[in-house]
């Protein structure tokens, strides 16, 4: 097996190191998959950081690879500090199928995400939350009545990536509403 670990380290958090290279052996090898829910967790912020951007982008489209480890991923997601996990795992959570209660431990997460000092960890979480909100459900219609002053919020108070992100994410429940 690859050793995904060492290809994901070296440089620094502007490069993206090799995660091309370990996406695609991972489509082919679910080995590397666990591997990469594994690293979250790495003492290496660099390869934290590269597992988490790693699995957002095996994600993308489809996410069924990753509910075997739902549960993992909830709970990383609720103890990570590290800015760079947190926004890709803001990206990463809606897209995992839920039931109401994994729904709500998430939901809190991104709420929790919100206070993070990094505007991108707090613009990926708004997108997410926006996402939890267009489900056609009873918790769907509660989270949209709770987002909705808080996007209004930001669009007035959030730096210029925040309120461009509110802008979007407004007109896009707008038109949901339609």
């Amino acid at each position: 097996m690859l050793d995904v670990y060492q290809m994901l380290s070296g440089g620094d958090r502007r490069s993206v190191g090799r995660v091309g290279e370990v996406v695609a052996a991972a489509r082919s090898d679910p080995g590397i998959l666990s591997a990469l829910v594994s690293g979250l967790r790495h003492e290496n912020p660099l390869v934290r950081m590269r597992c988490a951007d790693a699995l957002e982008k095996l994600t993308t489209g489809d996410a069924t690879p990753l509910l075997p480890f739902k549960t993992q991923l909830l709970e990383t997601a609720r103890k990570a500090s590290q800015q760079e996990v947190r926004w890709h795992m803001a990206q990463v959570l809606p897209r995992l199928a839920m039931n109401p209660n994994e729904r709500i431990a998430a939901v809190e997460t991104l709420f929790e995400y919100l206070r993070d000092g990094s505007k991108i960890v707090q613009a990926f979480s708004l997108d997410a939350l926006v996402c939890f909100a267009e489900v056609d459900n009873e918790q769907g219609s509660a989270l949209r009545a709770e987002i909705l002053p808080l996007l209004q919020e930001k669009l007035q108070t959030g730096s210029p990536a925040v309120r461009a992100r509110c802008r979007m994410l407004l007109a896009r429940l707008a038109n949901q509403e339609r």
